[in-house]
């Protein structure tokens, strides 16, 4: 499963961006031009499950770059949440994409830490608890389908645990 995912992100990664670059709702022939957040985090987890060393430095220029593209306007609503392609920065159509990304960031700070360094750790810490947070304001706000209303508590609980934030996995649970 690694290097199909591994492939598939290599067919539409582009050499200009070196991100990943496709349309939900574009059929196969057509250009895929944008740059999708979550398809891009998930492609730098396989990279990270390769455990080759280019791949590995791949994955830490793509964080890198992608970190960028969170909302950090604590006026903003959709504050700690991230847009859905990297285009529509700093607007952010979908109230619940910061969580699926969330997930991902989860995975890689609990089986990458000690290969991505320090820096990266901890701006990949910041980014993981203010998308869980946004989540989990966003939900009391206005509640969500049950699949993204589980993937928020087990996010929360499971960040909770990772940082050592007990009232945050107590909030998952709530």
């Amino acid at each position: 499963l690694l290097e199909l995912a591994l492939n598939s992100g290599r067919k539409r990664k582009s050499q200009q961006t070196g991100y990943l670059h496709h349309c939900y709702h574009l059929v196969e022939n057509e250009p895929h031009l944008p740059i999708p957040l979550t398809e891009n985090f998930m492609f730098a987890l396989a990279l990270l499950r390769s455990r080759l060393v280019e791949n590995i430095q791949e994955a830490k220029t793509i964080l890198e770059g992608l970190l960028h593209f969170q909302n950090h306007n604590p006026q903003d609503q959709s504050y700690g949440n991230f847009p859905i392609y990297l285009h529509d920065f700093p607007n952010c159509k979908d109230r619940f994409i910061g969580i699926q990304v969330a997930a991902v960031i989860y995975w890689i700070l609990k089986q990458f830490h000690q290969v991505i360094g320090q820096d990266l750790k901890k701006r990949l810490e910041e980014s993981l608890l203010l998308s869980v947070k946004h989540a989990l304001i966003t939900y009391r706000e206005k509640p969500s389908s049950y699949p993204t209303a589980v993937k928020i508590a087990t996010t929360a609980i499971a960040t909770g645990h990772l940082i050592g934030d007990n009232q945050l996995a107590d909030e998952g649970t709530v």
